[in-house]
């Protein structure tokens, strides 16, 4: 959902839910139950409707003001960690297994040759929060020097040596990154969980370079599949 639109609420066809039974609530009531001490990190907006079915453990609201979509409760470091270096994926560093896997390196190979036509290879490509890898991969391939962040510890072990594919464990800040020194970043399905985005997207200025490309892709609340699943 993009900040600014008007009536986010009647546009995906919200409804107030109390995450521990799922029973309809007045806006109030759900405001106070689950929502409390959480503002919208874009406008700063504390009043926020349900857009999940349920918020077990966690759940997506939508700021009453700017439309913009956020997590509740977020997640402290600790308990992201734990989501990283335990179930979320497994030795292998994958999400997902067979037939998933080809179609993942399948997307990795078309999205490589679309950063190409934006960015001719040879220069530093940055992807934070790049999971397994594989589209640094790709890239490298076509002729990018890469480097990924990732909090799963895993990672850095699963890329092949002879890739010259670095990732380091970690945030982007903690990376400390020389100013200008990327000509491509990306930021795929990473800056809704973080508990300051703005402040990742001002070290992502930092750190690319003047004539840089980003990409940067988010959930959109308001496509079939979010007003379907609604999970």
């Amino acid at each position: 959902v993009e900040p600014g639109r008007s009536r986010p609420h009647a546009r995906l066809g919200l409804r107030q839910l109390n995450p521990e039974t799922g029973s309809a609530l007045d806006g109030r009531k759900a405001t106070e139950a689950s929502i409390a001490g959480s503002s919208c990190s874009f406008c700063g907006e504390t009043s926020a409707t349900w857009f999940t079915w349920s918020a077990k453990p966690w759940g997506v609201v939508v700021c009453s003001k700017c439309g913009l979509g956020r997590t509740v409760p977020l997640p402290n470091p600790a308990e992201t960690q734990a989501l990283y270096a335990g179930d979320y994926a497994d030795e292998s560093a994958r999400k997902f297994g067979g037939g998933l896997e080809i179609g993942r390196r399948f997307f990795a190979r078309r999205l490589a040759n679309r950063i190409v036509r934006r960015a001719p290879p040879g220069g530093r490509v940055l992807d934070i929060g790049c999971g397994d890898g594989k589209l640094l991969l790709a890239l490298a391939q076509r002729g990018f020097s890469c480097v990924g962040t990732e909090l799963n510890p895993r990672v850095p072990e699963t890329v092949p040596k002879e890739s010259g594919v670095e990732v380091r464990v970690g945030d982007l800040e903690s990376a400390r990154f020389p100013s200008a020194s990327f000509q491509v970043v990306i930021i795929r399905h990473v800056l809704e969980h973080l508990r300051d985005p703005a402040a990742t997207l001002r070290e992502i200025r930092r750190v690319v370079d003047d004539r840089g490309v980003l990409l940067l892709a988010m959930p959109n609340l308001d496509s079939w599949q979010g007003r379907l699943l609604r999970d």
